[in-house]
């Protein structure tokens, strides 16, 4: 009989055992992740919208068209004119929109009743959501991103602020792509 076959064949199945044991050690310390592409989008357009408030935010600095921040286009807002897309926020439809590109969005303005914080008290504790620019509804999955903008007597606009009162607004941008 053929030794050296012997051993041969031996040393095969010790191959195979140590290539086995190789890839159980490696499959099992290992994290094998699916590809997650709609997970993946919905983050990216999450990110996208909190970009855009942050460069809204500090929009003097930038090269923006209208030169305005964020702050300087809530305080901007007419709070008589009911219509969504109204002539006050024209602007601020224009940057967003230059911002974004081909993407879908809405912007909602969030405030407590008319508006004023007195000394740790809210007056007229009712939440109005104003939908001030209006582009479609949004479909399944939409993200928002928000920023909570504080006026105060001296920014101006007709929120009518008295001196000591402050106006909270929640800017909601939502967004998505079809």
């Amino acid at each position: 009989m053929n030794e050296t076959a012997q051993m041969h064949t031996l040393e095969g199945f010790v191959a195979a055992g140590v290539i086995l044991m190789m890839v159980m050690l490696i499959s099992e310390n290992t994290m094998i992740i699916t590809p997650q592409c709609e997970l993946g989008m919905d983050v990216q357009l999450q990110q996208t919208a909190i970009d855009v408030l942050n460069v809204l935010d500090i929009a003097p600095d930038c090269a923006l068209q209208f030169n305005l921040n964020l702050t300087e286009h809530v305080a901007g807002y007419n709070l008589s004119e009911p219509i969504p897309q109204n002539n006050s926020l024209k602007p601020l439809d224009t940057e967003i929109s230059n911002l974004l590109g081909d993407i879908l969005y809405n912007v909602d303005f969030v405030y407590v009743g008319n508006g004023t914080i007195t000394n740790d008290t809210i007056a007229n504790g009712t939440i109005t959501n104003d939908h001030v620019i209006m582009h479609g509804a949004p479909i399944e999955n939409s993200m928002s991103a928000s920023r909570f903008i504080t006026l105060y007597n001296e920014t101006g606009g007709t929120w009518n602020i008295s001196s000591n009162n402050v106006q909270v607004v929640e800017v909601r941008l939502i967004i998505w792509q079809i």
